[in-house]
């Protein structure tokens, strides 16, 4: 039997606006521009906060900027040059692959190349594609298996939109291949892509329209032809639901809208007024999902989050974040990952333009929880199978337990199981009965972790 090692993070009753932030550091200052960066946790640990810096259209240089919290302080700012030099999307691109390296991309006129830093230096280029047309703001990802993807557009000239996907699998990029076509950016607009629990690829865009795809399936217009639908986020919380996060260009109004058994929900008013373009969110181990904006005061800007409990189904009171004084803070980005909820943002004052970033610790902290250890088990045999299969798992100690069959789209089959268990061995079959064969996949929710195991049904 495959042995598997986890260690779960026990949910606490602590009230998240009472989170204590870290005194903010600042990463990087100058008096030039620079997009806002990004965030993200490497495979040894580490937080990673990276942004670049285009210089010119006529070929001066790019610059991309790095720097580590390895758990006690940040390290020494990390800076090269790249060549050619590439513009970079906002937030700044990244994905970490099964080997450690940290990419990140960017496009040059029509085309599109891929950078990756080894630790020591930068890469040389590596080319993945020259659009039709001009190409802007490819987006990057690593899945669950650490395997890099990429979401590519073209625009027709026409208001027409053009997606293309592509992937990195034995040192090269695969031919990128039409994933869908939309008719979303007269003007202009904005799409993202994540990966859900299941591994399966998302892409969200807006613009004149709200639209959502996932691989595998058709898209879904979630609002058809408004004025400036973005920008636009997604991201997934524990119990493998999409969350939508969108703006109004026109009234200033940030919405949200969650998928559960394949329908959206109506949308909720998360933020009115916040600034257009400031949009961030993520998804906590408590199964917490928080976002983040900025807002104008009488002089200033400063940020706002809030956060939807799961527990009580509804949204927090926005929760002020100004830390500096006579500083103009925006572009928040946040990461949930090691019990904490990170945000790296950017500020101006003075003409000084700076890169900082903070964390809370969130409630439950990383404290092991004694619920689950060492021995914990999961299984589904057989795995093909034709009529029924049995999944077994094991519980060290009581744990409230969910145990669900989706297909590979993420619409609900069947429920197995919702509710309260005993320590001990369980078995559950599932027989697909009127499901039609396919892959499927078995969701295992128990304290803040889901664990998501393929089964393959045949004929």
């Amino acid at each position: 039997m495959k042995k598997m090692i986890l260690v779960l993070f026990a949910i606490s009753s602590v009230a998240f606006g009472e989170l204590k932030w870290s005194e903010p550091m600042l990463l990087w200052s100058d008096i030039i521009y620079v997009g806002n960066p990004n965030i993200i946790q490497t495979t040894d640990g580490r937080i990673l906060a990276a942004w670049g810096k285009y210089y010119g259209y006529y070929g001066d240089s790019a610059k991309i900027f790095l720097r580590y919290y390895d758990g006690d302080q940040w390290s020494a700012l990390i800076e090269d040059r790249i060549f050619p030099p590439a513009s970079f999307g906002s937030p700044f691109p990244l994905a970490i692959d099964a080997d450690g390296y940290i990419w990140t991309a960017g496009e040059i006129d029509t085309s599109v190349y891929a950078f990756f830093w080894d630790g020591d230096e930068w890469s040389e280029p590596e080319w993945i594609w020259d659009a039709p047309r001009y190409s802007s703001t490819p987006r990057l990802i690593h899945d669950n298996n650490r395997r890099i993807r990429a979401v590519l557009n073209h625009c027709s000239g026409g208001g027409e939109v053009f997606f293309y996907v592509t992937s990195r699998d034995n040192d090269q990029w695969s031919t990128p291949e039409p994933w869908i076509q939309t008719e979303w950016c007269e003007g202009g607009g904005d799409f993202r892509i994540a990966c859900d629990r299941s591994n399966q690829i998302w892409l969200v865009w807006g613009g004149l329209e709200l639209g959502v795809v996932c691989e595998g399936s058709g898209p879904e217009i979630l609002i058809p032809y408004v004025h400036t639908c973005q920008p636009v986020r997604i991201t997934f919380d524990s119990q493998n639901r999409a969350w939508l996060f969108y703006q109004f260009e026109f009234d200033s109004l940030t919405s949200s809208r969650h998928r559960v058994n394949s329908q959206w929900s109506p949308f909720d008013t998360v933020f009115f007024p916040s600034n257009w373009y400031d949009l961030s969110c993520c998804c906590d181990s408590n199964g917490v999902i928080w976002v983040a904006s900025s807002q104008d005061t009488t002089n200033l800007t400063h940020i706002i989050l809030r956060f939807y409990d799961p527990t009580t189904e509804r949204w927090s009171e926005i929760i002020a974040y100004d830390p500096l004084s006579n500083w103009c803070e925006y572009n928040p980005v946040l990461l949930a990952c090691k019990g904490r909820l990170w945000m790296v943002w950017n500020a101006d004052s003075a003409g000084t333009r700076g890169v900082f970033a903070s964390y809370a610790d969130l409630p439950g902290g990383i404290t092991e929880s004694p619920l689950i250890s060492e021995g914990f088990s999961l299984r589904v045999v057989p795995n093909p199978f034709r009529n029924r299969t049995n999944i077994r798992f094991s519980l060290p100690k009581k744990n409230y337990v969910r145990l669900n069959i989706y297909d590979a789209v993420g619409r609900l089959c069947t429920p197995l199981w919702n509710g309260w268990l005993e320590s001990g061995e369980y078995n559950f079959n599932w027989d697909r009965q009127a499901e039609i064969s396919g892959i499927y996949f078995c969701l295992f929710q128990v304290g803040g972790l889901t664990i998501g195991e393929k089964i393959i049904a045949v004929k």
